[in-house]
């Protein structure tokens, strides 16, 4: 062989060497599963588009990519992702390389969806092509939808049509809870808006806070999917405020103002940015200081203008009568309020303009005392004169009766307190108002935002023992479900709160004292003590069933709860201090608390995902979280001697705990952090 043959041999075994070793970047490809299952029934496309072969970029922290991953030799990473136009598709750009090797390769894919659904993550197998040799392997990616799904929203928050009361003399707290339970992972807060509000002059100011938000926004990581997002402050202007009233004449729309935040947030670290606005319709309600003081400004510019009207035809009343007259046109005015207000109490409505006239507005206040005033300075000697042929008429026996019973009117205060509430159950509505049920068989509604507030919103009458009774939203009215055991059978009664209209069915032969609503599948559940079984009925009465059969060694189930995330439903044993976990879907049986005293009644608090419990036997309530799989361990939330009749416990919109105590014939109201803050009466 000639040394120039053998250069050559040598040269090409080299170079044979060198390409075996390091063969073409052009030679790498990656390929990725063609489609992919999407939440819904849905399906995700990849396919694709474009490879940037030889794209030689430095060595770098691999944190900075989405997602990689390695097998056998060559690492792929998933570098970016960019939406292109509005509802067309997303540019998934992945980097593949051998590893160690600064050479990398650039793929472009195009991923286009069938339908909306949430983001979510998945394990998407690729595989690496490098001339003859083949790797392959899973990285996981988020998959965004082109149409993303609204996961978040705020609950229970104040409607038009119940709009919050905000006090005009003072400051009022809400706070704004955030539910993410349907998404698949924990919520990453992007920002929060300040509070905007469409009529500025009626406000002093508009604050909020939030543990999630400092200066520069976000300042911790969202613990659970179900979280309070801010507590809000609102202070009126008193003067511009009390116009409002002026303005909802004209246009008629049902709340004074309304504020809101816009909220920003995404499901995962790389998923889309989804807005959300929320909006707290709220109404002015005035304090007992500006209630006094639109009365007597009321009643003395109607008595100034009569007098200068009298003065001006020459006829002016004298200064000692008009004295009088301005006294009693106050009392008057007093007299028209309590008469108003008594009668707004038992849902006796008034309306102008298609606007409810309610006795708190300042304009009907004001207006009360003008006419007040009128009348008192025209018609005084008149007036004067019937008041005292009333009492020159009075024996002095009847006087302290008359006295008395205009105390009484004067004082509506009075007449609540007189006004006992020997309640069998409590029940929290998801407009946040709680709902109890009397001896008699009425049901009562108390407003949570003012907790002195009630009225009667009907009553099935004695012939239908009531037990225990649920609020619900049914064909989007609050309703009322009470369950009733008469001689042996188990009855079911289903009244709307706002009219008071009811009606009921027969559900089977037992003895229940548990009632509790699925909102998801619209069925009313029943226990029964005697059957140890769990009955079903249709929200519109049509139809029911036996839903399940409870443990053999249950003897006593009583209180039901349906859980936050409507999976669940929880039965308490009366005696026993046990409470079942039932899922809903496949009715398998756990236990989820144990080792109480008497369980008389259930409730969850939707917005801390809580459980509360009323413990007659331990005086106590406990309170359980609900996270999580597997037995709770109770922690008290309050104990009292007097709980030894606790018949009901409930959380409203807010998070107040209301525990009805029959023997005192009272309803005792709790802040969130086990603090006393109200008692009814």
């Amino acid at each position: 062989m000639t040394h120039r043959r053998r250069v050559a041999v040598f040269v090409g075994w080299a170079l044979f060497l060198l390409l075996a070793a390091h063969p073409p970047v052009r030679a790498i490809e990656l390929s990725l599963a063609g489609s992919l299952p999407a939440p819904g029934n849905n399906l995700v496309q990849l396919r694709r588009i474009d490879m940037n072969e030889g794209l030689v970029e430095p060595q770098v922290d691999m944190k900075k990519y989405i997602s990689s991953a390695e097998t056998k030799g060559y690492s792929v990473a998933l570098k970016s992702i960019e939406h292109y136009g509005a509802n067309q598709y997303f540019i998934y750009e992945f980097l593949v390389w051998r590893s160690g090797d600064k050479t990398k390769t650039r793929v472009l894919v195009n991923v286009t969806s069938t339908g909306s659904f949430s983001d979510f993550l998945k394990d998407v197998p690729f595989t690496v092509e490098d001339g003859s040799r083949k790797a392959s392997g899973t990285i996981n990616i988020p998959i965004h939808p082109l149409d993303p799904l609204p996961l978040c929203k705020a609950v229970n928050l104040p409607s038009k049509t119940s709009p919050l009361q905000v006090d005009l003399s003072g400051n009022t707290e809400y706070t704004v809870s955030l539910d993410c339970n349907a998404a698949v992972a924990l919520p990453r807060l992007i920002s929060l808006g300040e509070a905007a509000r469409p009529h500025r002059e009626y406000w002093k100011d508009v604050a909020f806070k939030s543990k999630y938000y400092g200066a520069d926004g976000p300042s911790r990581s969202v613990p659970t999917k179900l979280f309070d997002l801010l507590d809000v402050t609102m202070t009126p202007n008193v003067l511009a405020a009390a116009g409002a009233r002026l303005r909802r004449f004209s246009v008629k729309d049902s709340p004074d103002d309304t504020i809101a935040f816009d909220l920003t947030y995404a499901i995962q670290p790389a998923g889309l940015e989804v807005p959300l606005k929320i909006e707290i319709p709220v109404t002015f309600y005035p304090s007992p200081y500006v209630t006094a003081s639109s009365l007597s400004l009321g009643t003395g510019v109607g008595w100034l203008a009569t007098w200068l009207m009298m003065l001006a035809a020459g006829g002016p009343k004298p200064w000692k009568v008009a004295g009088r007259a301005l006294l009693l046109g106050l009392l008057l005015a007093i007299i028209a309020y309590v008469l108003a207000l008594l009668a707004y109490t038992t849902n006796c409505r008034v309306k102008i303009f298609g606007q409810d006239v309610e006795p708190f507005d300042m304009l009907v206040l004001f207006v009360l005392g003008v006419i007040c005033g009128c009348v008192a300075l025209v018609k005084v000697e008149e007036l004067l004169k019937w008041i005292s042929s009333i009492f020159a008429r009075m024996n002095p026996l009847k006087a302290p009766l008359f006295v008395l019973l205009l105390a009484s009117l004067l004082c509506p205060s009075a007449q609540a307190e007189v006004r006992r509430f020997p309640l069998v159950g409590l029940s929290a509505c998801p407009d946040g108002s709680v709902i109890g049920l009397e001896t008699e068989g009425g049901v009562i509604q108390f407003a949570s935002a003012s907790r002195g507030q009630w009225r009667r919103a009907g009553s099935i009458g004695r012939s239908l023992p009531g037990r225990e009774l649920t609020c619900a939203t049914v064909d989007g009215k609050n309703t009322a479900f009470v369950v009733a055991v008469v001689l042996g059978n188990i009855w079911v009664v289903r009244m709307d709160l706002a009219s008071g209209i009811w009606s009921k069915k027969l559900v089977e032969r037992g003895v229940s004292a548990g009632i509790a609503f699925d909102a998801d599948s619209q069925l009313v559940f029943l226990s029964s003590a005697s059957e140890r079984a769990i009955y079903s009925v249709n929200a519109g009465l049509a139809s029911s069933s036996q839903w399940a059969s409870i443990f053999e060694r249950a003897q006593s189930i009583s209180s039901l709860a349906v859980d936050s995330a409507r999976k669940r439903l929880l039965v308490g044993e009366a005696f026993s201090g046990v409470v079942y976990s039932l899922a809903l879907d496949t009715r398998r049986q756990s236990t989820l608390v144990e080792g109480l005293g008497t369980v008389n009644s259930l409730n969850i608090d939707r917005l801390r995902d809580f459980l509360y419990i009323a413990d007659r036997g331990r005086r106590a309530i406990w309170v359980v979280p609900l996270a999580g799989e597997g037995p709770r361990k109770p922690r008290v939330f309050h104990r009292s001697s007097e709980f030894d009749t606790v018949s009901g416990v409930a959380a409203d919109g807010q998070s107040n705990v209301w525990v009805a105590v029959y023997d005192k014939a009272n309803v005792v109201v709790f802040s969130p952090d086990g603090t006393q803050v109200s008692l009814i009466p």
